[in-house]
């Protein structure tokens, strides 16, 4: 919610939303409306995950933010997404820590900046890794050089990263 606020105001999600909206049908736009109304409850409110989890006889779960990437965000933009994106997941876990790992996000369209991030959230928070999307940004493949510095960092903190099919 607080990212949300964040970028309420924001062009350039205006301008995100409008593209994710053109590429879907308006049959897909319902049924995501419809499928996320149900699950949104189940990631978010803690009580009714861990019966879910109990129910389902998971002992442990990774939690991660959506992967939004943000790739139109300005590097200062993109530090705050980020770093209220990791706090919000940090604590969400922080409820339940021996149930809930924490894996939180990085501003990849800035990778500098990403490496930095990486290390404050595994070695400061406690986050296990990050999610990040199919590419950094567009033209910004997760094999570019660019990124070297990101991917040593991860590896130098035995840090996951999860790569969700997003994007």
């Amino acid at each position: 919610p607080a990212v949300e606020a964040l970028l309420a105001d924001e062009p350039g999600h205006a301008e995100q939303q409008r593209a994710d909206a053109a590429t879907a049908s308006e049959a897909s736009t319902a049924y995501n409306r419809a499928h996320f109304a149900q699950v949104i409850p189940r990631l978010t409110d803690l009580d009714v995950r861990l019966a879910a989890m109990d129910k389902a006889g998971v002992d442990i779960q990774a939690v991660a933010p959506v992967p939004q990437s943000y790739a139109w965000a300005g590097r200062a933009l993109a530090e705050r997404i980020v770093a209220l994106t990791n706090e919000a997941v940090a604590g969400f876990c922080a409820r339940q820590p021996g149930r809930l790992l924490p894996v939180g996000t990085v501003a990849l369209q800035h990778p500098e900046l990403a490496a930095e991030q990486l290390r404050h959230a595994v070695t400061e928070m406690g986050l296990r890794g990050v999610q990040i999307s199919t590419a950094a940004a567009p033209g910004l493949e997760l094999d570019d050089p660019h990124l070297a510095g990101f991917w040593a960092a991860a590896e130098e903190l035995s840090a996951a990263v999860l790569i969700h099919p997003w994007g």
